[in-house]
């Protein structure tokens, strides 16, 4: 059976053997004719960047290629819930405001439907979406567009097959599949409807951090505040944690984990997002057995030693990054402030971590010096973490409420 991803007009179907072909036959485009005009990033709405039929033919067939060679191999396909997710068209939605910009594609609000959806009932009707589509500006390089398209459905297809609190959502997608970008001839054709975030954890550590200041300003910080501050930051981080240690269950590494790639909702939940780099590891393979997968992927303050080095690796890649992000939430700064990515990754390789406080609780700074240990073997799994946190939260909550 097809994917649904590759939509019931998939331009390669499987023979016999089950290996992709082309298809022969030609696939007419159609460009619907209630398409609004085009406003910039700038004026905040999403801009409407045509495609050439060749073009679209192309990436449609380069992507569909790509993402079924991942798909043919994965676990999760079984799980996938595409089909029970609603469809839309590009046309269905009423764009709003610019939020936010990625290494491939961009983020607006979604306005209002522009057909009956489930997603406006009476039970949902205070929640909010947002559109993720391909960024207008990959049009000038093929090879980044075709690179966003494939990342932009594999996205799709992990979070259709995931379930957890505390990772976004998928809540809608293009009814034609990839061959959306033929059918609508345009880039935003394929696209993904998300929950809209309200927040960032880069967002809340700023507060955060403001907070601390106030405090410290308008004097010495009581012993208990502190604790509740720290009990604060550790629920968040144990949330984190607990959709890191589900993705690795699943033998997902996220491999691109940052405060701006976690979100908080209007319910004040934390989400884990942006599944763009995120990767399904063989299944018959055990957890600590490394892997070859491309090197210097993620962001280089918070990537692992390993795969800097470009060596092989696994799901302890994020368990060294969540350890810079634990260090990070508890000090209120960035890690390596103020130095290039390039630097950032010599000095992590040579052995270099962000400095732990002494007044830090031990039990903390033993795992921080574990979570981002150089050897993969030395670095605990993410339930390990997970567990430690949770102690050590109902420990200095148990210490507030004596302080009482």
């Amino acid at each position: 059976m097809v994917h649904p991803l590759m939509g019931p007009k998939s331009l390669i179907q499987e023979n016999g053997d089950g290996v992709k072909k082309k298809s022969e036959g030609h696939m007419k485009r159609s460009v619907s004719a209630t398409t609004q005009p085009s406003t910039s990033r700038e004026d905040s709405a999403s801009t409407l960047q045509q495609l050439s039929e060749d073009l679209a033919r192309k990436l449609v067939i380069r992507t569909e290629e790509r993402v079924s060679q991942v798909l043919n191999k994965s676990a999760l396909r079984k799980r996938s819930r595409l089909r029970e997710i609603e469809t839309f068209t590009i046309d269905d939605l009423t764009v709003g405001e610019f939020i936010a910009s990625g290494g491939f594609s961009d983020v607006f609000a979604i306005r209002s439907f522009n057909k009956k959806t489930e997603l406006t009932s009476e039970a949902k009707k205070d929640r909010q979406y947002v559109l993720k589509h391909l960024n207008p500006g990959l049009v000038a390089d093929r090879r980044k567009l075709a690179v966003g398209a494939k990342d932009l459905a594999l996205e799709a297809h992990f979070l259709s097959s995931l379930d957890h609190k505390h990772i976004i959502g998928l809540r809608g997608w293009p009814k034609a599949g990839l061959s959306s970008f033929i059918e609508s001839g345009r880039i935003e054709g394929f696209f993904l409807v998300l929950d809209r975030l309200n927040e960032t954890l880069t967002n809340r550590i700023g507060a955060w951090h403001r907070e601390a200041k106030e405090q410290r300003a308008n004097g010495s910080i009581p012993s208990s505040t502190r604790r509740k501050f720290f009990a604060q930051r550790l629920k968040a981080a144990i949330q984190v944690a607990s959709a890191l240690e589900y993705l690795h269950e699943n033998r997902i590494v996220f491999r691109d984990l940052k405060p701006g790639n976690v979100g908080f909702n209007q319910n004040n939940t934390l989400k884990l997002f942006d599944f763009g780099l995120a990767v399904e590891l063989p299944e018959d393979s055990g957890l600590d057995s490394t892997h070859i997968l491309p090197g210097k992927t993620g962001t280089p303050r918070y990537m692992s030693v390993e795969v800097i080095e470009a060596k092989p690796y696994n799901v302890k890649a994020d368990v060294f990054s969540f350890s810079v992000l634990l260090w990070e939430m508890i000090a209120l700064q960035k890690p390596y402030k103020g130095l290039p990515g390039e630097v950032v990754m010599q000095q992590v390789v040579n052995n270099a971590r962000p400095q732990i406080p002494k007044e830090w609780p031990t039990e903390l700074r033993e795992l921080l010096k574990l979570g981002w240990a150089a050897s993969i073997e030395t670095r605990p799994h993410m339930k390990v973490l997970r567990q430690e946190l949770m102690r050590m939260r109902i420990k200095c909550l148990s210490e507030v409420s004596q302080s009482k």
